[in-house]
């Protein structure tokens, strides 16, 4: 007649026997499936490793971590190649170390396209949103930041623009109007200083204008 602990230890094993022969797969143990377990493991876990490395290198363009995404995916693949070399796969780690330069590669020339393109649209917003505000700024009085020699900045409603100064020379901190305005240049002249290149008309008197006058006339010319 069986103890107690006998037949108890009986049940455990029948139990783990149906347990095994429902599911095929936790077996009665042995050393050769403990290690195929253990095997399989470490590659699922190298597996994951090696990914998340390469995850970690594309957060990295995305997420300001200042680098600490980066030595985190490098030491994930790293660890990842190095166990597969300590595992004697030669030849996977090699594809390994390769498909993982072709995929640095990629994402670095990607991140400078992206770059690129970001400071090609900042700089025409930049430059269109200039454009546009200098047009509007005729006939529009402000004050010269600095001296004018005869190109230097001047003050329009809070927004800073370089300028050329009519007269040559403009101090600073002076009130200026624009008379001018094509494209990038932009002309300003003294606030109640005179025109140094007047309008097109009819030449002033004191100017010669009588002389002008007759010789313009046709009951004035020589016969």
């Amino acid at each position: 007649m069986s103890s107690p602990m006998v037949a108890s230890s009986r049940r455990e094993w029948k139990s783990k026997c149906w347990w095994s022969r429902a599911t095929g797969w936790w077996c009665a143990p042995s050393p050769a499936r403990t290690r195929e377990r253990r095997e399989l493991l470490e590659w699922w876990l190298l597996s994951m490793l090696y990914l998340g490395g390469f995850l970690l290198f594309f957060l990295e363009l995305f997420i300001p971590s200042g680098g600490i995404l980066a030595v985190a995916a490098v030491l994930c693949t790293g660890y990842a190649i190095f166990e597969l070399f300590d595992m004697g796969q030669q030849p996977l780690a090699w594809i390994c170390i390769l498909m993982t330069l072709l995929y640095v590669v990629g994402l670095f020339r990607f991140w400078l396209r992206r770059i690129g393109h970001r400071t090609n649209l900042g700089d025409s917003d930049a430059s269109g949103a200039d454009v546009r505000a200098a047009a509007s700024l005729l006939d529009t009085t402000g004050i010269t930041l600095t001296d004018l020699r005869p190109a230097g900045m001047a003050n329009f409603a809070g927004d800073k623009f370089d300028v050329v100064a009519e007269d040559g020379f403009i101090p600073a901190d002076s009130e200026v109007t624009v008379v001018e305005n094509t494209g990038n240049r932009i002309v300003v002249r003294r606030v109640g200083a005179e025109a140094r290149y007047p309008r097109r008309g009819p030449p002033r008197p004191e100017a010669g204008g009588e002389g002008l006058y007759r010789r313009q006339d046709p009951r004035c010319r020589r016969r």
